[in-house]
């Protein structure tokens, strides 16, 4: 008895047009390739593509990841608050706070 060997990956096909993975910016014919660079930097700006690459070049603890988090959150909040204030708008708290946080508390029978 013969076993045929699984292959799992599909064979590939030779299409005329390139397939390109994640971001990709043809060239016409007479453009500048600087022109594309300018492109598709713009378009990865636009993903967000270099502040994942800048968060992920260095491994840091999840405590850490944590904080900055909520320091960011704060800068925004207060510069929320700056802006209303500026422009006359009342403003109104509509976090939650620290009570509770989410967590379930323990009924009393009284």
């Amino acid at each position: 008895m013969s076993f045929k060997k699984k292959t799992y990956r599909p064979k590939s096909q030779n299409n005329e047009t390139p397939k390109f993975t994640g971001r990709s910016v043809f060239i016409r014919e007479g453009e500048d390739p600087d022109r594309a660079f300018k492109k598709l930097t713009r378009k990865l700006k636009e993903d967000g593509f270099f502040e994942v690459l800048r968060e992920r070049e260095f491994f840091s603890k999840p405590s850490v990841s944590k904080k900055t988090a909520l320091v960011r959150a704060k800068s925004r909040e207060e510069r929320r608050l700056a802006k209303s204030k500026s422009e006359g708008i009342p403003v109104y708290n509509t976090g939650r706070g620290k009570k509770n946080r989410g967590k379930k508390t323990k009924r009393r029978n009284s």
